[in-house]
């Protein structure tokens, strides 16, 4: 949805949220860092140069300030962008990290507490339904072989009614309806957790690749940038998507522009192949 210009539930996207180099046009890359910063799931999103980032970070790289080094790229405002909506500081990526590592600790320890009520939950809804199974086949013990003459004449006559109206005033169909109301809620706040969790990783992700992104200009080899910046032109690429792939616009990708707008795709567009594009 992101090369459409448009968010998870099909909202158009301001382009100065997603264009980051305000050209009117969505690359893959642009497309990425967006989900990055604007997905709300638990997923943590990557691409082959940041991977190619973190496998080339040397051991000296690690003890590094900085100071110096954090020259302003893509991955930095992606960071402070998600940092802003988590209410961290969003002027200083290095900051906002820090307080990421604290919130994600407590974070941890809530999901951890939450896990802990979900099994307790899990356990007590189990029991309830089985003291209720257990009632029922006491009460109606023609229950007990669904292919009986007894159980046939049982549902056949007034025994759903009478049964519906066991359960519905049964003390343990209370607690087990109770149960699993706070189950479900529970779950719900899980996923929350999970979540803000993830969002949290993903800023320290783009905090760590931003700084590696600048270091391997500094203390790279050649061949080593090379690679990175070969794969980050390719990521660079603007697809050219039509309706007969979605069945939804005449332009779902690249250009914010209108189709009539954008100009014919020159060959140099097209994604370079090497080892590590595979």
């Amino acid at each position: 949805m992101a090369l459409a210009g448009q968010d998870n539930y099909g909202n158009p996207t301001l382009p100065e949220v997603i264009d980051f180099d305000s050209d009117n046009k969505i690359s893959l890359r642009e497309a990425h860092l967006y989900a990055v910063y604007g997905s709300e799931s638990s997923d943590i999103p990557r691409s082959l140069s940041e991977e190619y980032l973190i496998s080339w970070q040397p051991w000296y790289v690690r003890w590094l300030s900085y100071s110096g080094y954090d020259t302003e790229n893509d991955y930095f405002t992606v960071a402070k962008l998600i940092a802003g909506s988590l209410g961290l500081n969003a002027d200083d990526v290095a900051k906002a990290a820090r307080s990421g590592e604290k919130l994600l600790a407590k974070l941890d320890s809530d999901v951890n507490s939450l896990e802990q009520e979900l099994e307790s939950s899990k356990s007590n809804v189990s029991k309830l339904q089985k003291n209720l199974q257990n009632s029922l086949l006491m009460q109606w013990p023609q229950l007990h072989n669904p292919y009986s003459k007894d159980y046939v004449s049982f549902i056949a006559g007034e025994g759903q009614e009478n049964l519906a109206s066991w359960v519905e005033t049964s003390a343990d169909y209370l607690k087990l309806t109770q149960e699993q109301d706070a189950l479900k809620e529970n779950e719900t706040k899980l996923l929350e957790l999970n979540r803000k969790k993830a969002k949290i990783l993903r800023m320290k992700r783009m905090v760590t690749i931003g700084r590696l992104a600048n270091q391997i200009l500094r203390y790279g080899t050649k061949e080593e940038q090379t690679v990175y910046l070969t794969l980050l032109e390719n990521e660079k690429w603007i697809p050219t998507l039509n309706k007969d792939s979605f069945g939804k616009a005449d332009n779902l990708g690249g250009d914010i522009k209108s189709c009539s707008e954008r100009e014919p795709a020159a060959l140099s567009d097209e994604p370079k192949l090497n080892q590590y594009s595979l």
